[in-house]
């Protein structure tokens, strides 16, 4: 019960930083290069998360797996939360122009057709995109330690911090339509890998997918969302994040549910919603206007 509420805690303040600091770093990058600025933040967001699991791995291995090792584990991190705490104290917060406090259902109003348009195939690729457990419980199966599955997440998380960068420059020249719909892609194939993968190599392959992946999902769509609303931008990060936050929960029940069928078809449901998805993405192409949306906003 403990843990559940701490895990809410920390969902919580996820939910607060994100929509301002996302909307702040739109504002702050020029359009030209909004895709690597979000890639810049987001891989020395996860540069952390490379050092961390290191650790944790190097503090399971001298000490064992005990409770009083976890115990250590959590103090050490709260080291670099309060260090940051500090860090954001001594940053300038940057004006920009108010507008009336609005509820939910008010924003919704205001907020843009194209960003509208985008919350369908985000809602529905949001049911294929079940907890990150998952994928280490499959790879447990393969025969991955414990220890040893800290190893995949800090090479999951390293995949991103180069991804992210390199995927932000490609977004900025492509367009971050295309980079969206390649996520979709990159993540029916990922799904469909886990199907099949019965070997420990192809777990570590899948492993680094994975974080390509994630690399747009994180970066690029939020800048996609900056592209797209151009007057309300943490509002629509905001609600972005209400919406798939909302779905992630019955998604990752449902795959539960096929876990417990056979583990496979929780991979092959995520593969055809994320396929369905991006059909759905290229019939509205929320990324350009359509003659309904003409009207002055």
């Amino acid at each position: 019960m403990g843990l559940s509420i701490f895990r809410v805690i920390e969902r919580l303040g996820k939910g607060f930083r994100g929509p301002p600091r996302d909307a702040w770093l739109s504002t702050v990058a020029d359009k030209d290069t909004r895709g690597y600025s979000f890639g810049v933040h987001k891989a020395l967001d996860k540069s952390g998360a490379v050092l961390g699991p290191l650790v944790a791995y190097g503090l399971l291995l001298w000490l064992g797996e005990g409770v009083s090792t976890y115990r250590i584990l959590f103090w050490v991190a709260l080291v670099p939360a309060l260090l940051s705490i500090v860090v954001l104290s001594l940053i300038k917060d940057q004006p920009g122009v108010q507008h009336q406090r609005e509820n939910m259902f008010e924003s919704w109003k205001t907020l843009s057709p194209e960003f509208k348009r985008y919350l369908v195939p985000a809602g529905l690729f949001s049911l294929a995109y079940f907890s990150f457990g998952f994928l280490l419980l499959r790879a447990h199966s393969v025969g991955f330690a414990v220890k040893d599955i800290v190893l995949l997440y800090a090479l999951f998380n390293i995949a991103f911090v180069v991804a992210a960068p390199l995927i932000g420059k490609l977004g900025d020249h492509v367009g971050r339509a295309r980079m969206i719909m390649l996520s979709y892609l990159i993540y029916f194939l990922m799904c469909i890998g886990f199907v099949f993968a019965t070997m420990q190599w192809q777990i570590i392959v899948l492993f680094i997918v994975y974080g390509v992946f994630f690399s747009i999902d994180e970066a690029q769509s939020k800048a996609f969302i900056a592209d797209i609303e151009l007057e309300r931008r943490a509002s629509a990060i905001g609600l972005y994040n209400f919406v798939t936050g909302l779905i992630y929960l019955p998604a990752s029940l449902i795959a539960g549910a096929l876990w417990l069928l056979h583990p496979a078809s929780a991979f092959f449901v995520a593969a055809c919603l994320s396929l369905i998805a991006l059909m759905v993405f290229v019939f509205l192409r929320p990324g350009q206007k359509h003659c309904s949306d003409a009207s002055p906003r």
